[in-house]
C-alpha cells in the first residue's frame, strides 16, 4: 500500500496497514486506514501549481491549520488524475477546483469559504469538528 508523508508528500513505498513511516523531515505520516485515524481532515490540492494565486491559497490553508495544532492529510491530484473526478464527484460540482477541504467524506468547502470562516474565527465549525474531534486533534 502507498502512504504519504502530511507534510512534504514523499510517497512511501508497500507498507503494511497501519505501520508508520517518518520522511527525511520526520513528519509522521497519515495512518489514514487505520481504525485509529485522528485526521478526518482532508485537503485536496496540488503539489504543482499553476498560479502563484493557487499556491498561496493552498500555503494559507495548510498555515493556520497547522497553527491551530489542526491535523489533516492531503490528497495531492497531481499523483493521480483520478482523485479530481473523486473530488468533484463527491462535491457535486464537475467544475470545482482546488483547494477542497472534507471532514471523512462532508464536504466542508473551498478557500474561500475557509477564508470566510478564519475572518468569523468559526474554523472548527466550518471543519464540523464536534468536541471529540477538536480533542483528539490537540494530542
Amino acid at each position: 500500500m502507498q502512504m504519504t508523508c502530511l507534510r512534504c508528500t514523499l510517497r512511501f513505498g508497500n507498507r503494511k496497514k497501519g505501520e508508520a513511516a517518518f520522511c527525511v523531515e520526520a513528519w509522521l505520516i497519515c495512518l489514514w486506514d487505520s481504525p485509529n485515524c485522528t485526521m478526518p481532515i482532508n485537503i485536496y490540492y496540488s503539489s504543482i501549481t499553476a498560479t502563484s494565486s493557487l499556491e498561496k491559497h493552498q500555503t494559507r490553508i495548510f498555515n493556520i491549520l497547522d497553527g491551530k495544532g489542526i491535523k489533516y492529510r492531503l490528497v495531492d491530484l497531481a499523483q493521480d488524475s483520478k482523485l479530481k473526478d473523486e473530488m468533484r464527484s463527491k462535491i457535486g460540482n464537475p467544475d470545482a477546483k482546488i483547494p477542497q477541504i472534507f471532514n471523512g467524506d462532508q464536504y466542508c468547502g473551498g478557500y474561500e469559504a475557509f477564508e470566510q470562516a478564519v475572518e468569523c474565527e468559526m474554523i472548527e465549525k466550518f471543519l464540523k469538528l464536534d468536541s471529540a474531534q477538536q480533542q483528539m486533534q490537540q494530542k
